[in-house]
């Protein structure tokens, strides 16, 4: 489909899909509970567990159709956005409907005849509460929660067990960054035949939080062997992905705008909405200061620090596309002021409508933020706003299209008292859902290698980032900038001047 819309040049997986299922299929299942925010979150939450299907070797299974926060007039479910088609040729994924069929297999877990009382019950209500408390009831929860536990798949492991410090690589260590590491395999929790993750927020500290979305799935699960690492990460990136319709839509938007800017432009995602309430760290207060509690004159003064610290990274007269939830026109006033010209998905609705029918008719505007983060993936430069999950997707999104080099032209907007700061190399730290990290795209054996090399030692204790690590990677990057051949890649990193 992408060849007849002409979106190929969007394509950051490879035209021919590889096989990447290296373990047989089985009658053990993965369940969980949508994530109860915007579409991010539950993407996340879908991201999450394929990933954890695709570890443990367990068939997936969606939820029905629920209301995601933001989305009105409609129920959805969360395998709309993505191309189910292609992930499906790879792991084993039914519906609940589905799961419900296999009554059988839960006859051990609860008492007799209540196995089929509570699927007449769910499947005559439609209520996703019955339906929750069906799935707690005869699934099983490992007690996971990515703020305090990292996850090591090994085939070897003959479970799921802790490990100590001693058991760790000094990479594994600065991964998981004084979280409790979990080894665990394909054989893990065997007599389960159903995991289910569930969402609960019980208190204020979200270590003890029940959640998917509490962090990215590369940020938490890791597998030990280097080959099998740079295979999952593939699988992650080729598979799940957004579906060929939004891909489309967003190509068509990319090359009206590359066409109104004669060449190329500039992207930028201002979150206005509900972060940064009072009592706040002023640290954390960025871009995503709550609006509605700001005066004219703290607003105005907010939009020109902004407008002035991307101003020294675009270039004059630059056409600029914004994805954002500010209303007020004149917010964008220092823009204009700067000589930028400035675009909205108002100015792209009619490009979009040929895709309407078949992204939902009436709510097709549903999936026009999975569109604009697509958008917002080919700008020639991108700024984010920090802690936007919509923001850290597009910076990933980044990274498969361009690799390492999208590091050096990807920006946050700036907090109150900061400039804008370029994306940062470095092992995850918390919180693990507030931004996206290059080890999430760097694919290959030998990336992974890199990032052993420059991020081992340094990170070891503190997961802290080391500038002089940092350093030397751009360095030796831009070294590798001019080779053509393997050899001369490899005489960067063995050059001990490059740092």
């Amino acid at each position: 489909m992408l060849d007849q819309c002409n979106a190929s040049n969007f394509a950051y997986w490879p035209s021919k899909n590889a096989e990447f299922t290296w373990r047989t299929s089985n009658q053990r299942y993965i369940t969980f509970e949508p994530d109860h925010n915007g579409w991010n979150n539950h993407r996340m939450a879908f991201e999450n567990a394929v990933a954890l299907a695709y570890a443990l070797n367990r068939t997936l299974v969606l939820p029905p159709k629920h209301h995601i926060h933001h989305l009105r007039g409609s129920d959805h479910s969360v395998d709309e956005w993505f191309q189910m088609s292609a992930l499906k040729s790879q792991i084993e994924v039914i519906s609940i409907d589905d799961l419900l069929q296999e009554t059988p297999i839960f006859a051990q877990v609860l008492p007799p005849g209540s196995v089929t009382e509570h699927v007449r019950g769910v499947k005559a209500t439609g209520n996703i509460t019955e339906l929750v408390k069906y799935l707690r009831a005869v699934g099983y929860f490992p007690g996971w929660r990515w703020p305090t536990h990292c996850l090591l798949i090994e085939d070897a492991a003959p479970g799921c067990h802790g490990m100590n410090a001693s058991e760790l690589s000094v990479q594994e260590e600065s991964f998981c960054n004084g979280r409790a590491p979990i080894r665990a395999s394909s054989a893990a929790f065997a007599n389960q035949p159903l995991l289910h993750f569930p969402y609960e927020l019980v208190g204020k500290d979200e270590r003890e939080w029940k959640r998917l979305s509490a962090g990215h799935f590369y940020t938490f699960l890791r597998f030990r062997k280097p080959h099998q690492q740079a295979t999952f990460l593939r699988f992650m990136r080729d598979n799940v992905r957004y579906q060929d319709t939004i891909v489309c839509a967003a190509a068509a938007v990319v090359r009206a705008l590359r066409k109104e800017a004669g060449g190329s432009f500039s992207t930028l995602h201002i979150r206005r909405g509900n972060f940064g309430l009072p009592g706040t760290p002023s640290d954390e207060r960025c871009a995503q200061r709550d609006a509605a509690r700001e005066t004219t004159k703290e607003r105005r003064a907010f939009a020109e620090r902004l407008a002035h610290a991307v101003a020294s990274v675009l270039h004059t007269n630059e056409m600029l596309y914004i994805a954002t939830d500010e209303v007020r026109p004149n917010f964008f006033k220092p823009l204009v002021a700067r000589g930028f010209r400035l675009r909205f998905q108002r100015h792209v609705r009619e490009v979009l409508l040929p895709y309407a029918g078949a992204l939902g008719g009436k709510h097709a505007w549903h999936f026009h933020g999975a569109v604009e983060q697509l958008v917002a993936a080919q700008g020639r430069t991108f700024h984010g706003t920090l802690r936007s999950t919509f923001s850290g997707y597009v910076v990933r999104l980044r990274g498969y299209l361009n690799g390492s080099t999208a590091a050096l032209h990807t920006r946050w907007l700036p907090c109150l008292r900061q400039s804008a700061a370029f994306v940062e190399e470095g092992w995850p730290s918390p919180p693990f859902w507030g931004a996206e990290w290059p080890l999430a795209w760097r694919i290959s054996e030998n990336d992974i290698d890199l990032s052993r090399q420059l991020l081992g030692e340094g990170q070891r204790k503190t997961g802290r980032r080391v500038s002089q690590v940092i350093k030397a990677e751009v360095a030796q990057r831009n070294c590798g900038r001019n080779c053509i051949t393997l050899d001369c890649v490899n005489s960067c990193s063995k050059d001990e001047n490059v740092a």
